[in-house]
């Protein structure tokens, strides 16, 4: 860190680049505060994060006022640098082993997730949400396309909100559906 200049030590440390003045803090005493969260346990992959956690299970690390994700800390404890994206080859939220943790894109990590088959791809009916069915669905286009229906009656008819049955017609929702 001495030998980074000032510039440099401006880094964006989130998602909204939202800077952290690294030259506020006290490096070694945010180490320490950091690692005495984790549970650095030598038999383990994984070193798990003790402290207060986000809803996604991610760590919480406070410094210089602001909420930092813990992983993001461990990366830069190790680098000396923020990561653009702390990603996890272990996919563990509280793990904080700086060997698990690389700096990838919004979209590498995204593909790594999918590929892992942690991405979410419930939609249509499969999704917990839904109201409709597929079949439904295709009935309600047909009928509004013939013209003989209007979006209230349409929404009444199926048992769904005026705006569900607004998003289907529009294909705003269900467009993996003709």
């Amino acid at each position: 860190m001495n030998n980074m200049t000032p510039e440099a030590q401006r880094i964006a440390i989130d998602n909204t680049r939202v800077t952290l003045d690294c030259n506020s803090m006290n490096e070694q005493r945010m180490s320490e505060r950091f690692w005495s969260k984790v549970s650095v346990v030598e038999d383990s992959r994984c070193w798990l994060w003790n402290g207060s956690s986000d809803v996604n299970g991610y760590g919480k690390f406070r410094a210089s006022g602001r909420t930092i994700r813990a992983p993001r800390v461990a990366f830069f404890l190790r680098n000396s640098r923020w990561p653009n994206n702390a990603c996890h080859r272990c996919d563990n939220p509280r793990c904080c082993n700086p060997d698990h943790i690389f700096d990838g894109t919004h979209a590498e990590n995204m593909r790594d997730m999918a590929e892992k088959g942690r991405a979410k791809t419930d939609r249509g009916e499969a999704h917990w949400r839904a109201v409709l069915t597929d079949a439904k669905v295709i009935a309600m286009r047909a009928d509004y396309k013939s013209g003989t229906i209007s979006l209230y009656r349409l929404a009444a008819k199926n048992g769904c909100s005026f705006s569900t049955a607004q998003r289907v017609i529009k294909r705003t929702n269900w467009r993996h559906l003709p």
